[in-house]
């Protein structure tokens, strides 16, 4: 069965601030705390865990993760790797003397791509099956597993709805000592001449002649609508003489997969400069 890939990561100084849509890794493999920072002054406990996505977000577009590395602080950023630096809900520094970056790609443009993320503690023997190591963070191993990358389906490629099937011809209302009704159509007859602008009697007589012609190729009600006979003209100040007293530009159309296409832009440049732009103002 296929994995869904992560589109997103995170470090939180409390486990209980995970970003909605997110989960929290409180656990190593082998039980242990998963916290990145191991404080060992009493006085001050600080913590750090590591939170992940897989939901499709408007700030995470169709980005996925496809590598995670833990580097040491005096280091350069690979090229086309973003730095986490501060914790999502402290803005606080996220690791001693490390650096956490992370590698984004569109999901049109990879094949592979993070699917589990695995923190193990460093005195343990055993490690996840068929995984990639990624670091040491203060004694805990960082593991990857890589997977291939499930793509979206266009809107226009999902099979439509079926069409319902018609409705059945309505009940005959009752009658009643006070009115007399249509054999036909159930409807009650008028007991003095009409008050509208148009004949009742005359739209009835067309209606018939149509359902008459109709009767085998439709299942719709025979009932009479209130607007029957109504009918409908154009004010004659909008009636043209000629189509062509009438220009009427062509709206070309796109859909949504063309217009992502055309128009598609990952900010990942900008992103990875506000990054840099962090980890300088920081202490």
């Amino acid at each position: 069965m296929a994995e869904y890939p992560i589109t997103g990561l995170c470090v939180v100084a409390d486990k209980n601030r995970c970003p909605d849509g997110y989960t929290v890794i409180e656990t190593t493999t082998d039980n242990q705390d998963a916290d990145l920072w191991k404080d060992k002054l009493l006085r001050k406990k600080t913590t750090r865990y590591m939170c992940y996505t897989k939901n499709l977000t408007p700030s995470v577009g169709d980005n996925v993760v496809v590598d995670v590395m833990v580097i040491k602080e005096n280091e350069s950023i690979p090229a086309g790797y973003s730095c986490i630096g501060t914790t999502h809900d402290s803005d606080e520094p996220v690791l001693k003397k490390r650096l956490l970056v992370i590698q984004l790609f569109n999901r049109k443009a990879t094949e592979k791509a993070i699917t589990e993320i695995y923190l193990t503690s460093s005195k343990t023997k055993n490690k996840p099956v068929e995984v990639s190591p990624r670091g040491d963070i203060n004694g805990i191993n960082l593991f990857l597993r890589l997977g291939p990358v499930m793509q979206l389906i266009p809107k226009e490629a999902v099979r439509k709805a079926p069409v319902p099937a018609p409705r059945q011809n309505l009940p005959l209302p009752p009658q009643s000592s006070t009115e007399s009704y249509d054999n036909t159509y159930g409807l009650p007859q008028q007991s003095g001449p009409s008050q509208l602008p148009y004949s009742w009697d005359k739209a009835r007589t067309s209606r018939q002649s149509t359902l008459r012609t109709s009767h085998s190729h439709s299942l719709e009600t025979d009932v009479l609508s209130a607007i029957e006979g109504v009918p409908f003209q154009i004010n004659s100040a909008l009636q043209a003489t000629t189509i062509s007293a009438y220009d009427v530009p062509r709206i070309p159309y796109k859909s949504e997969l063309e217009i992502n296409n055309q128009f598609y832009y990952d900010f990942n440049f900008e992103a990875q400069t506000k990054q840099r732009l962090t980890m300088c103002d920081s202490p």
